[in-house]
């Protein structure tokens, strides 16, 4: 007998929504069909999308994110931009979710157009909890919805209060309707369920062992090699006054950043302090995971006065960092507090008040070699955290 059919929902591409492909590459594993409907944003992240899906033989269906199609994407703009005016008490919960998310309507469109098969709907992106509700209750199918985020709380920054009362509205009205809900870190999970007095699993968003390569040890008379990823390397995380307040220790450290690199941030943070800053473009995953075992420190800056969910999120970054064996540097948000302090093993929390973080780094930088010497026993303990250890959660989910 064969397994059910899933398909999975997400506003974003491929590549930049890694819990979706962690997701959708376990229950092919085991054995189910799977069907990916994202978006192509024709942007940096093409590339990467292309190189996931031949690697893993995604089955996907890309719809066109921005203007390459250009009349399905001003219809989508134009009705986003008119539902945006009206007060959400009085839209109906499709507009509603039209006007918090302009792909809605479009994933909405190529789910009419398409006719998928499918016997559960994942939805991913708060952007694609609507149409997956709609379209599991049209076919009287479950869906289930994965908390990356906590939405209302996200970084807003158009119409900032009524696009909140917009998201606390969909998840209210339509979370409590999912067959399951997953969430990527336990205070996000915690915040949910307050929200919609429902059960929420976490399903921390570690990744494979595989990933990972044992860490290398890097020469004593080395600096101690520093590293930041993400999707963009801008203002706004921490970034500018870490880097000001590290180059004091120029001739003891290096930083590596990796993404797409804004270029006021070039000109204004990096060029001037280039001599001890590399800069690497945005990679696929499973290289960046590797390529992690040549670094010492992991550097998990996070703003916690930016918005609510970044004081409640573990992100990739403090993940991968944990597992390649890194020592982490983590601001102090309440889950890096939480992810922490157990274990100071695992790194140290910080501030970047500039006093405390010169006295942070000279002391890091004295016990240099310790750090460098203890990666292989950090990065074994991690693996009892992989991501094959939360999938035995995702086994009692599915059908």
């Amino acid at each position: 007998m064969s397994k059910a059919k899933i398909l999975f929902l997400t506003t974003s591409s491929i590549s930049t929504n890694p819990r979706l492909l962690k997701s959708y590459l376990f229950w092919s594993d085991e054995g189910y069909e799977c069907q990916v409907l994202a978006f192509r944003m024709n942007n940096w992240s093409d590339n990467l999308d292309d190189e996931l899906t031949q690697k893993y033989k995604i089955n996907i269906i890309n719809i066109p994110g921005s203007k390459q199609a250009y009349s399905f994407w001003l219809k989508s703009s134009l009705l986003n931009k008119v539902l945006s005016y009206f007060k959400p008490s009085l839209l109906p919960t499709k507009y509603l979710a039209y006007a918090s998310n302009k792909r809605t309507w479009q994933l909405i469109q190529y789910l009419r157009n398409k006719n998928l098969e499918f016997d559960h709907i994942e939805a991913h992106t708060l952007g694609a909890l609507y149409p997956a509700y709609y379209w599991a209750k049209r076919y009287l199918k479950p869906f289930s919805f994965d908390v990356e985020d906590f939405h209302p709380e996200e970084k807003i920054s158009h119409q900032k209060e009524t696009e909140k009362e917009r998201r606390y509205s969909l998840m209210k009205k339509l979370l409590p309707a999912a067959k399951y809900i997953t969430a990527a870190a336990p205070l996000i999970a915690e915040e949910t369920e307050n929200l919609i007095h429902k059960k929420v699993i976490t399903i921390n968003n570690s990744f494979p062992e595989a990933d990972f390569k044992i860490p290398s040890i890097t020469q004593e008379s080395r600096k101690l090699q520093l590293i930041w990823f993400s999707q963009h390397i801008s203002f706004g995380r921490g970034l500018e006054e870490f880097i000001e307040i590290a180059w004091t220790f120029k001739e003891e450290l290096d930083i590596t950043l990796i993404g797409q690199l804004n270029p006021d941030f070039d000109n204004e943070i990096i060029k001037p302090k280039q001599d001890f800053i590399q800069v690497k473009r945005a990679m696929p995953q499973a290289e960046l995971h590797v390529m992690l075992a040549d670094y010492d420190v992991g550097l998990a800056l996070e703003d916690g006065n930016e918005d609510y969910n970044r004081q409640i999120c573990l992100t990739n970054k403090i993940w991968a960092y944990f597992q390649a064996g890194l020592y982490i540097l983590a601001t102090e948000t309440k889950a890096q507090i939480e992810f922490i302090r157990p274990n100071t093993s695992r790194g140290q929390l910080i501030t970047l008040e500039r006093e405390k973080l010169i006295n942070d780094l000279a002391l890091l930088i004295k016990e240099k070699q310790l750090i460098k010497e203890a990666k292989e026993k950090r990065f074994t303990r991690a693996k009892g955290f992989a991501f094959e250890k939360e999938t035995e959660k995702m086994k009692e989910l599915i059908l």
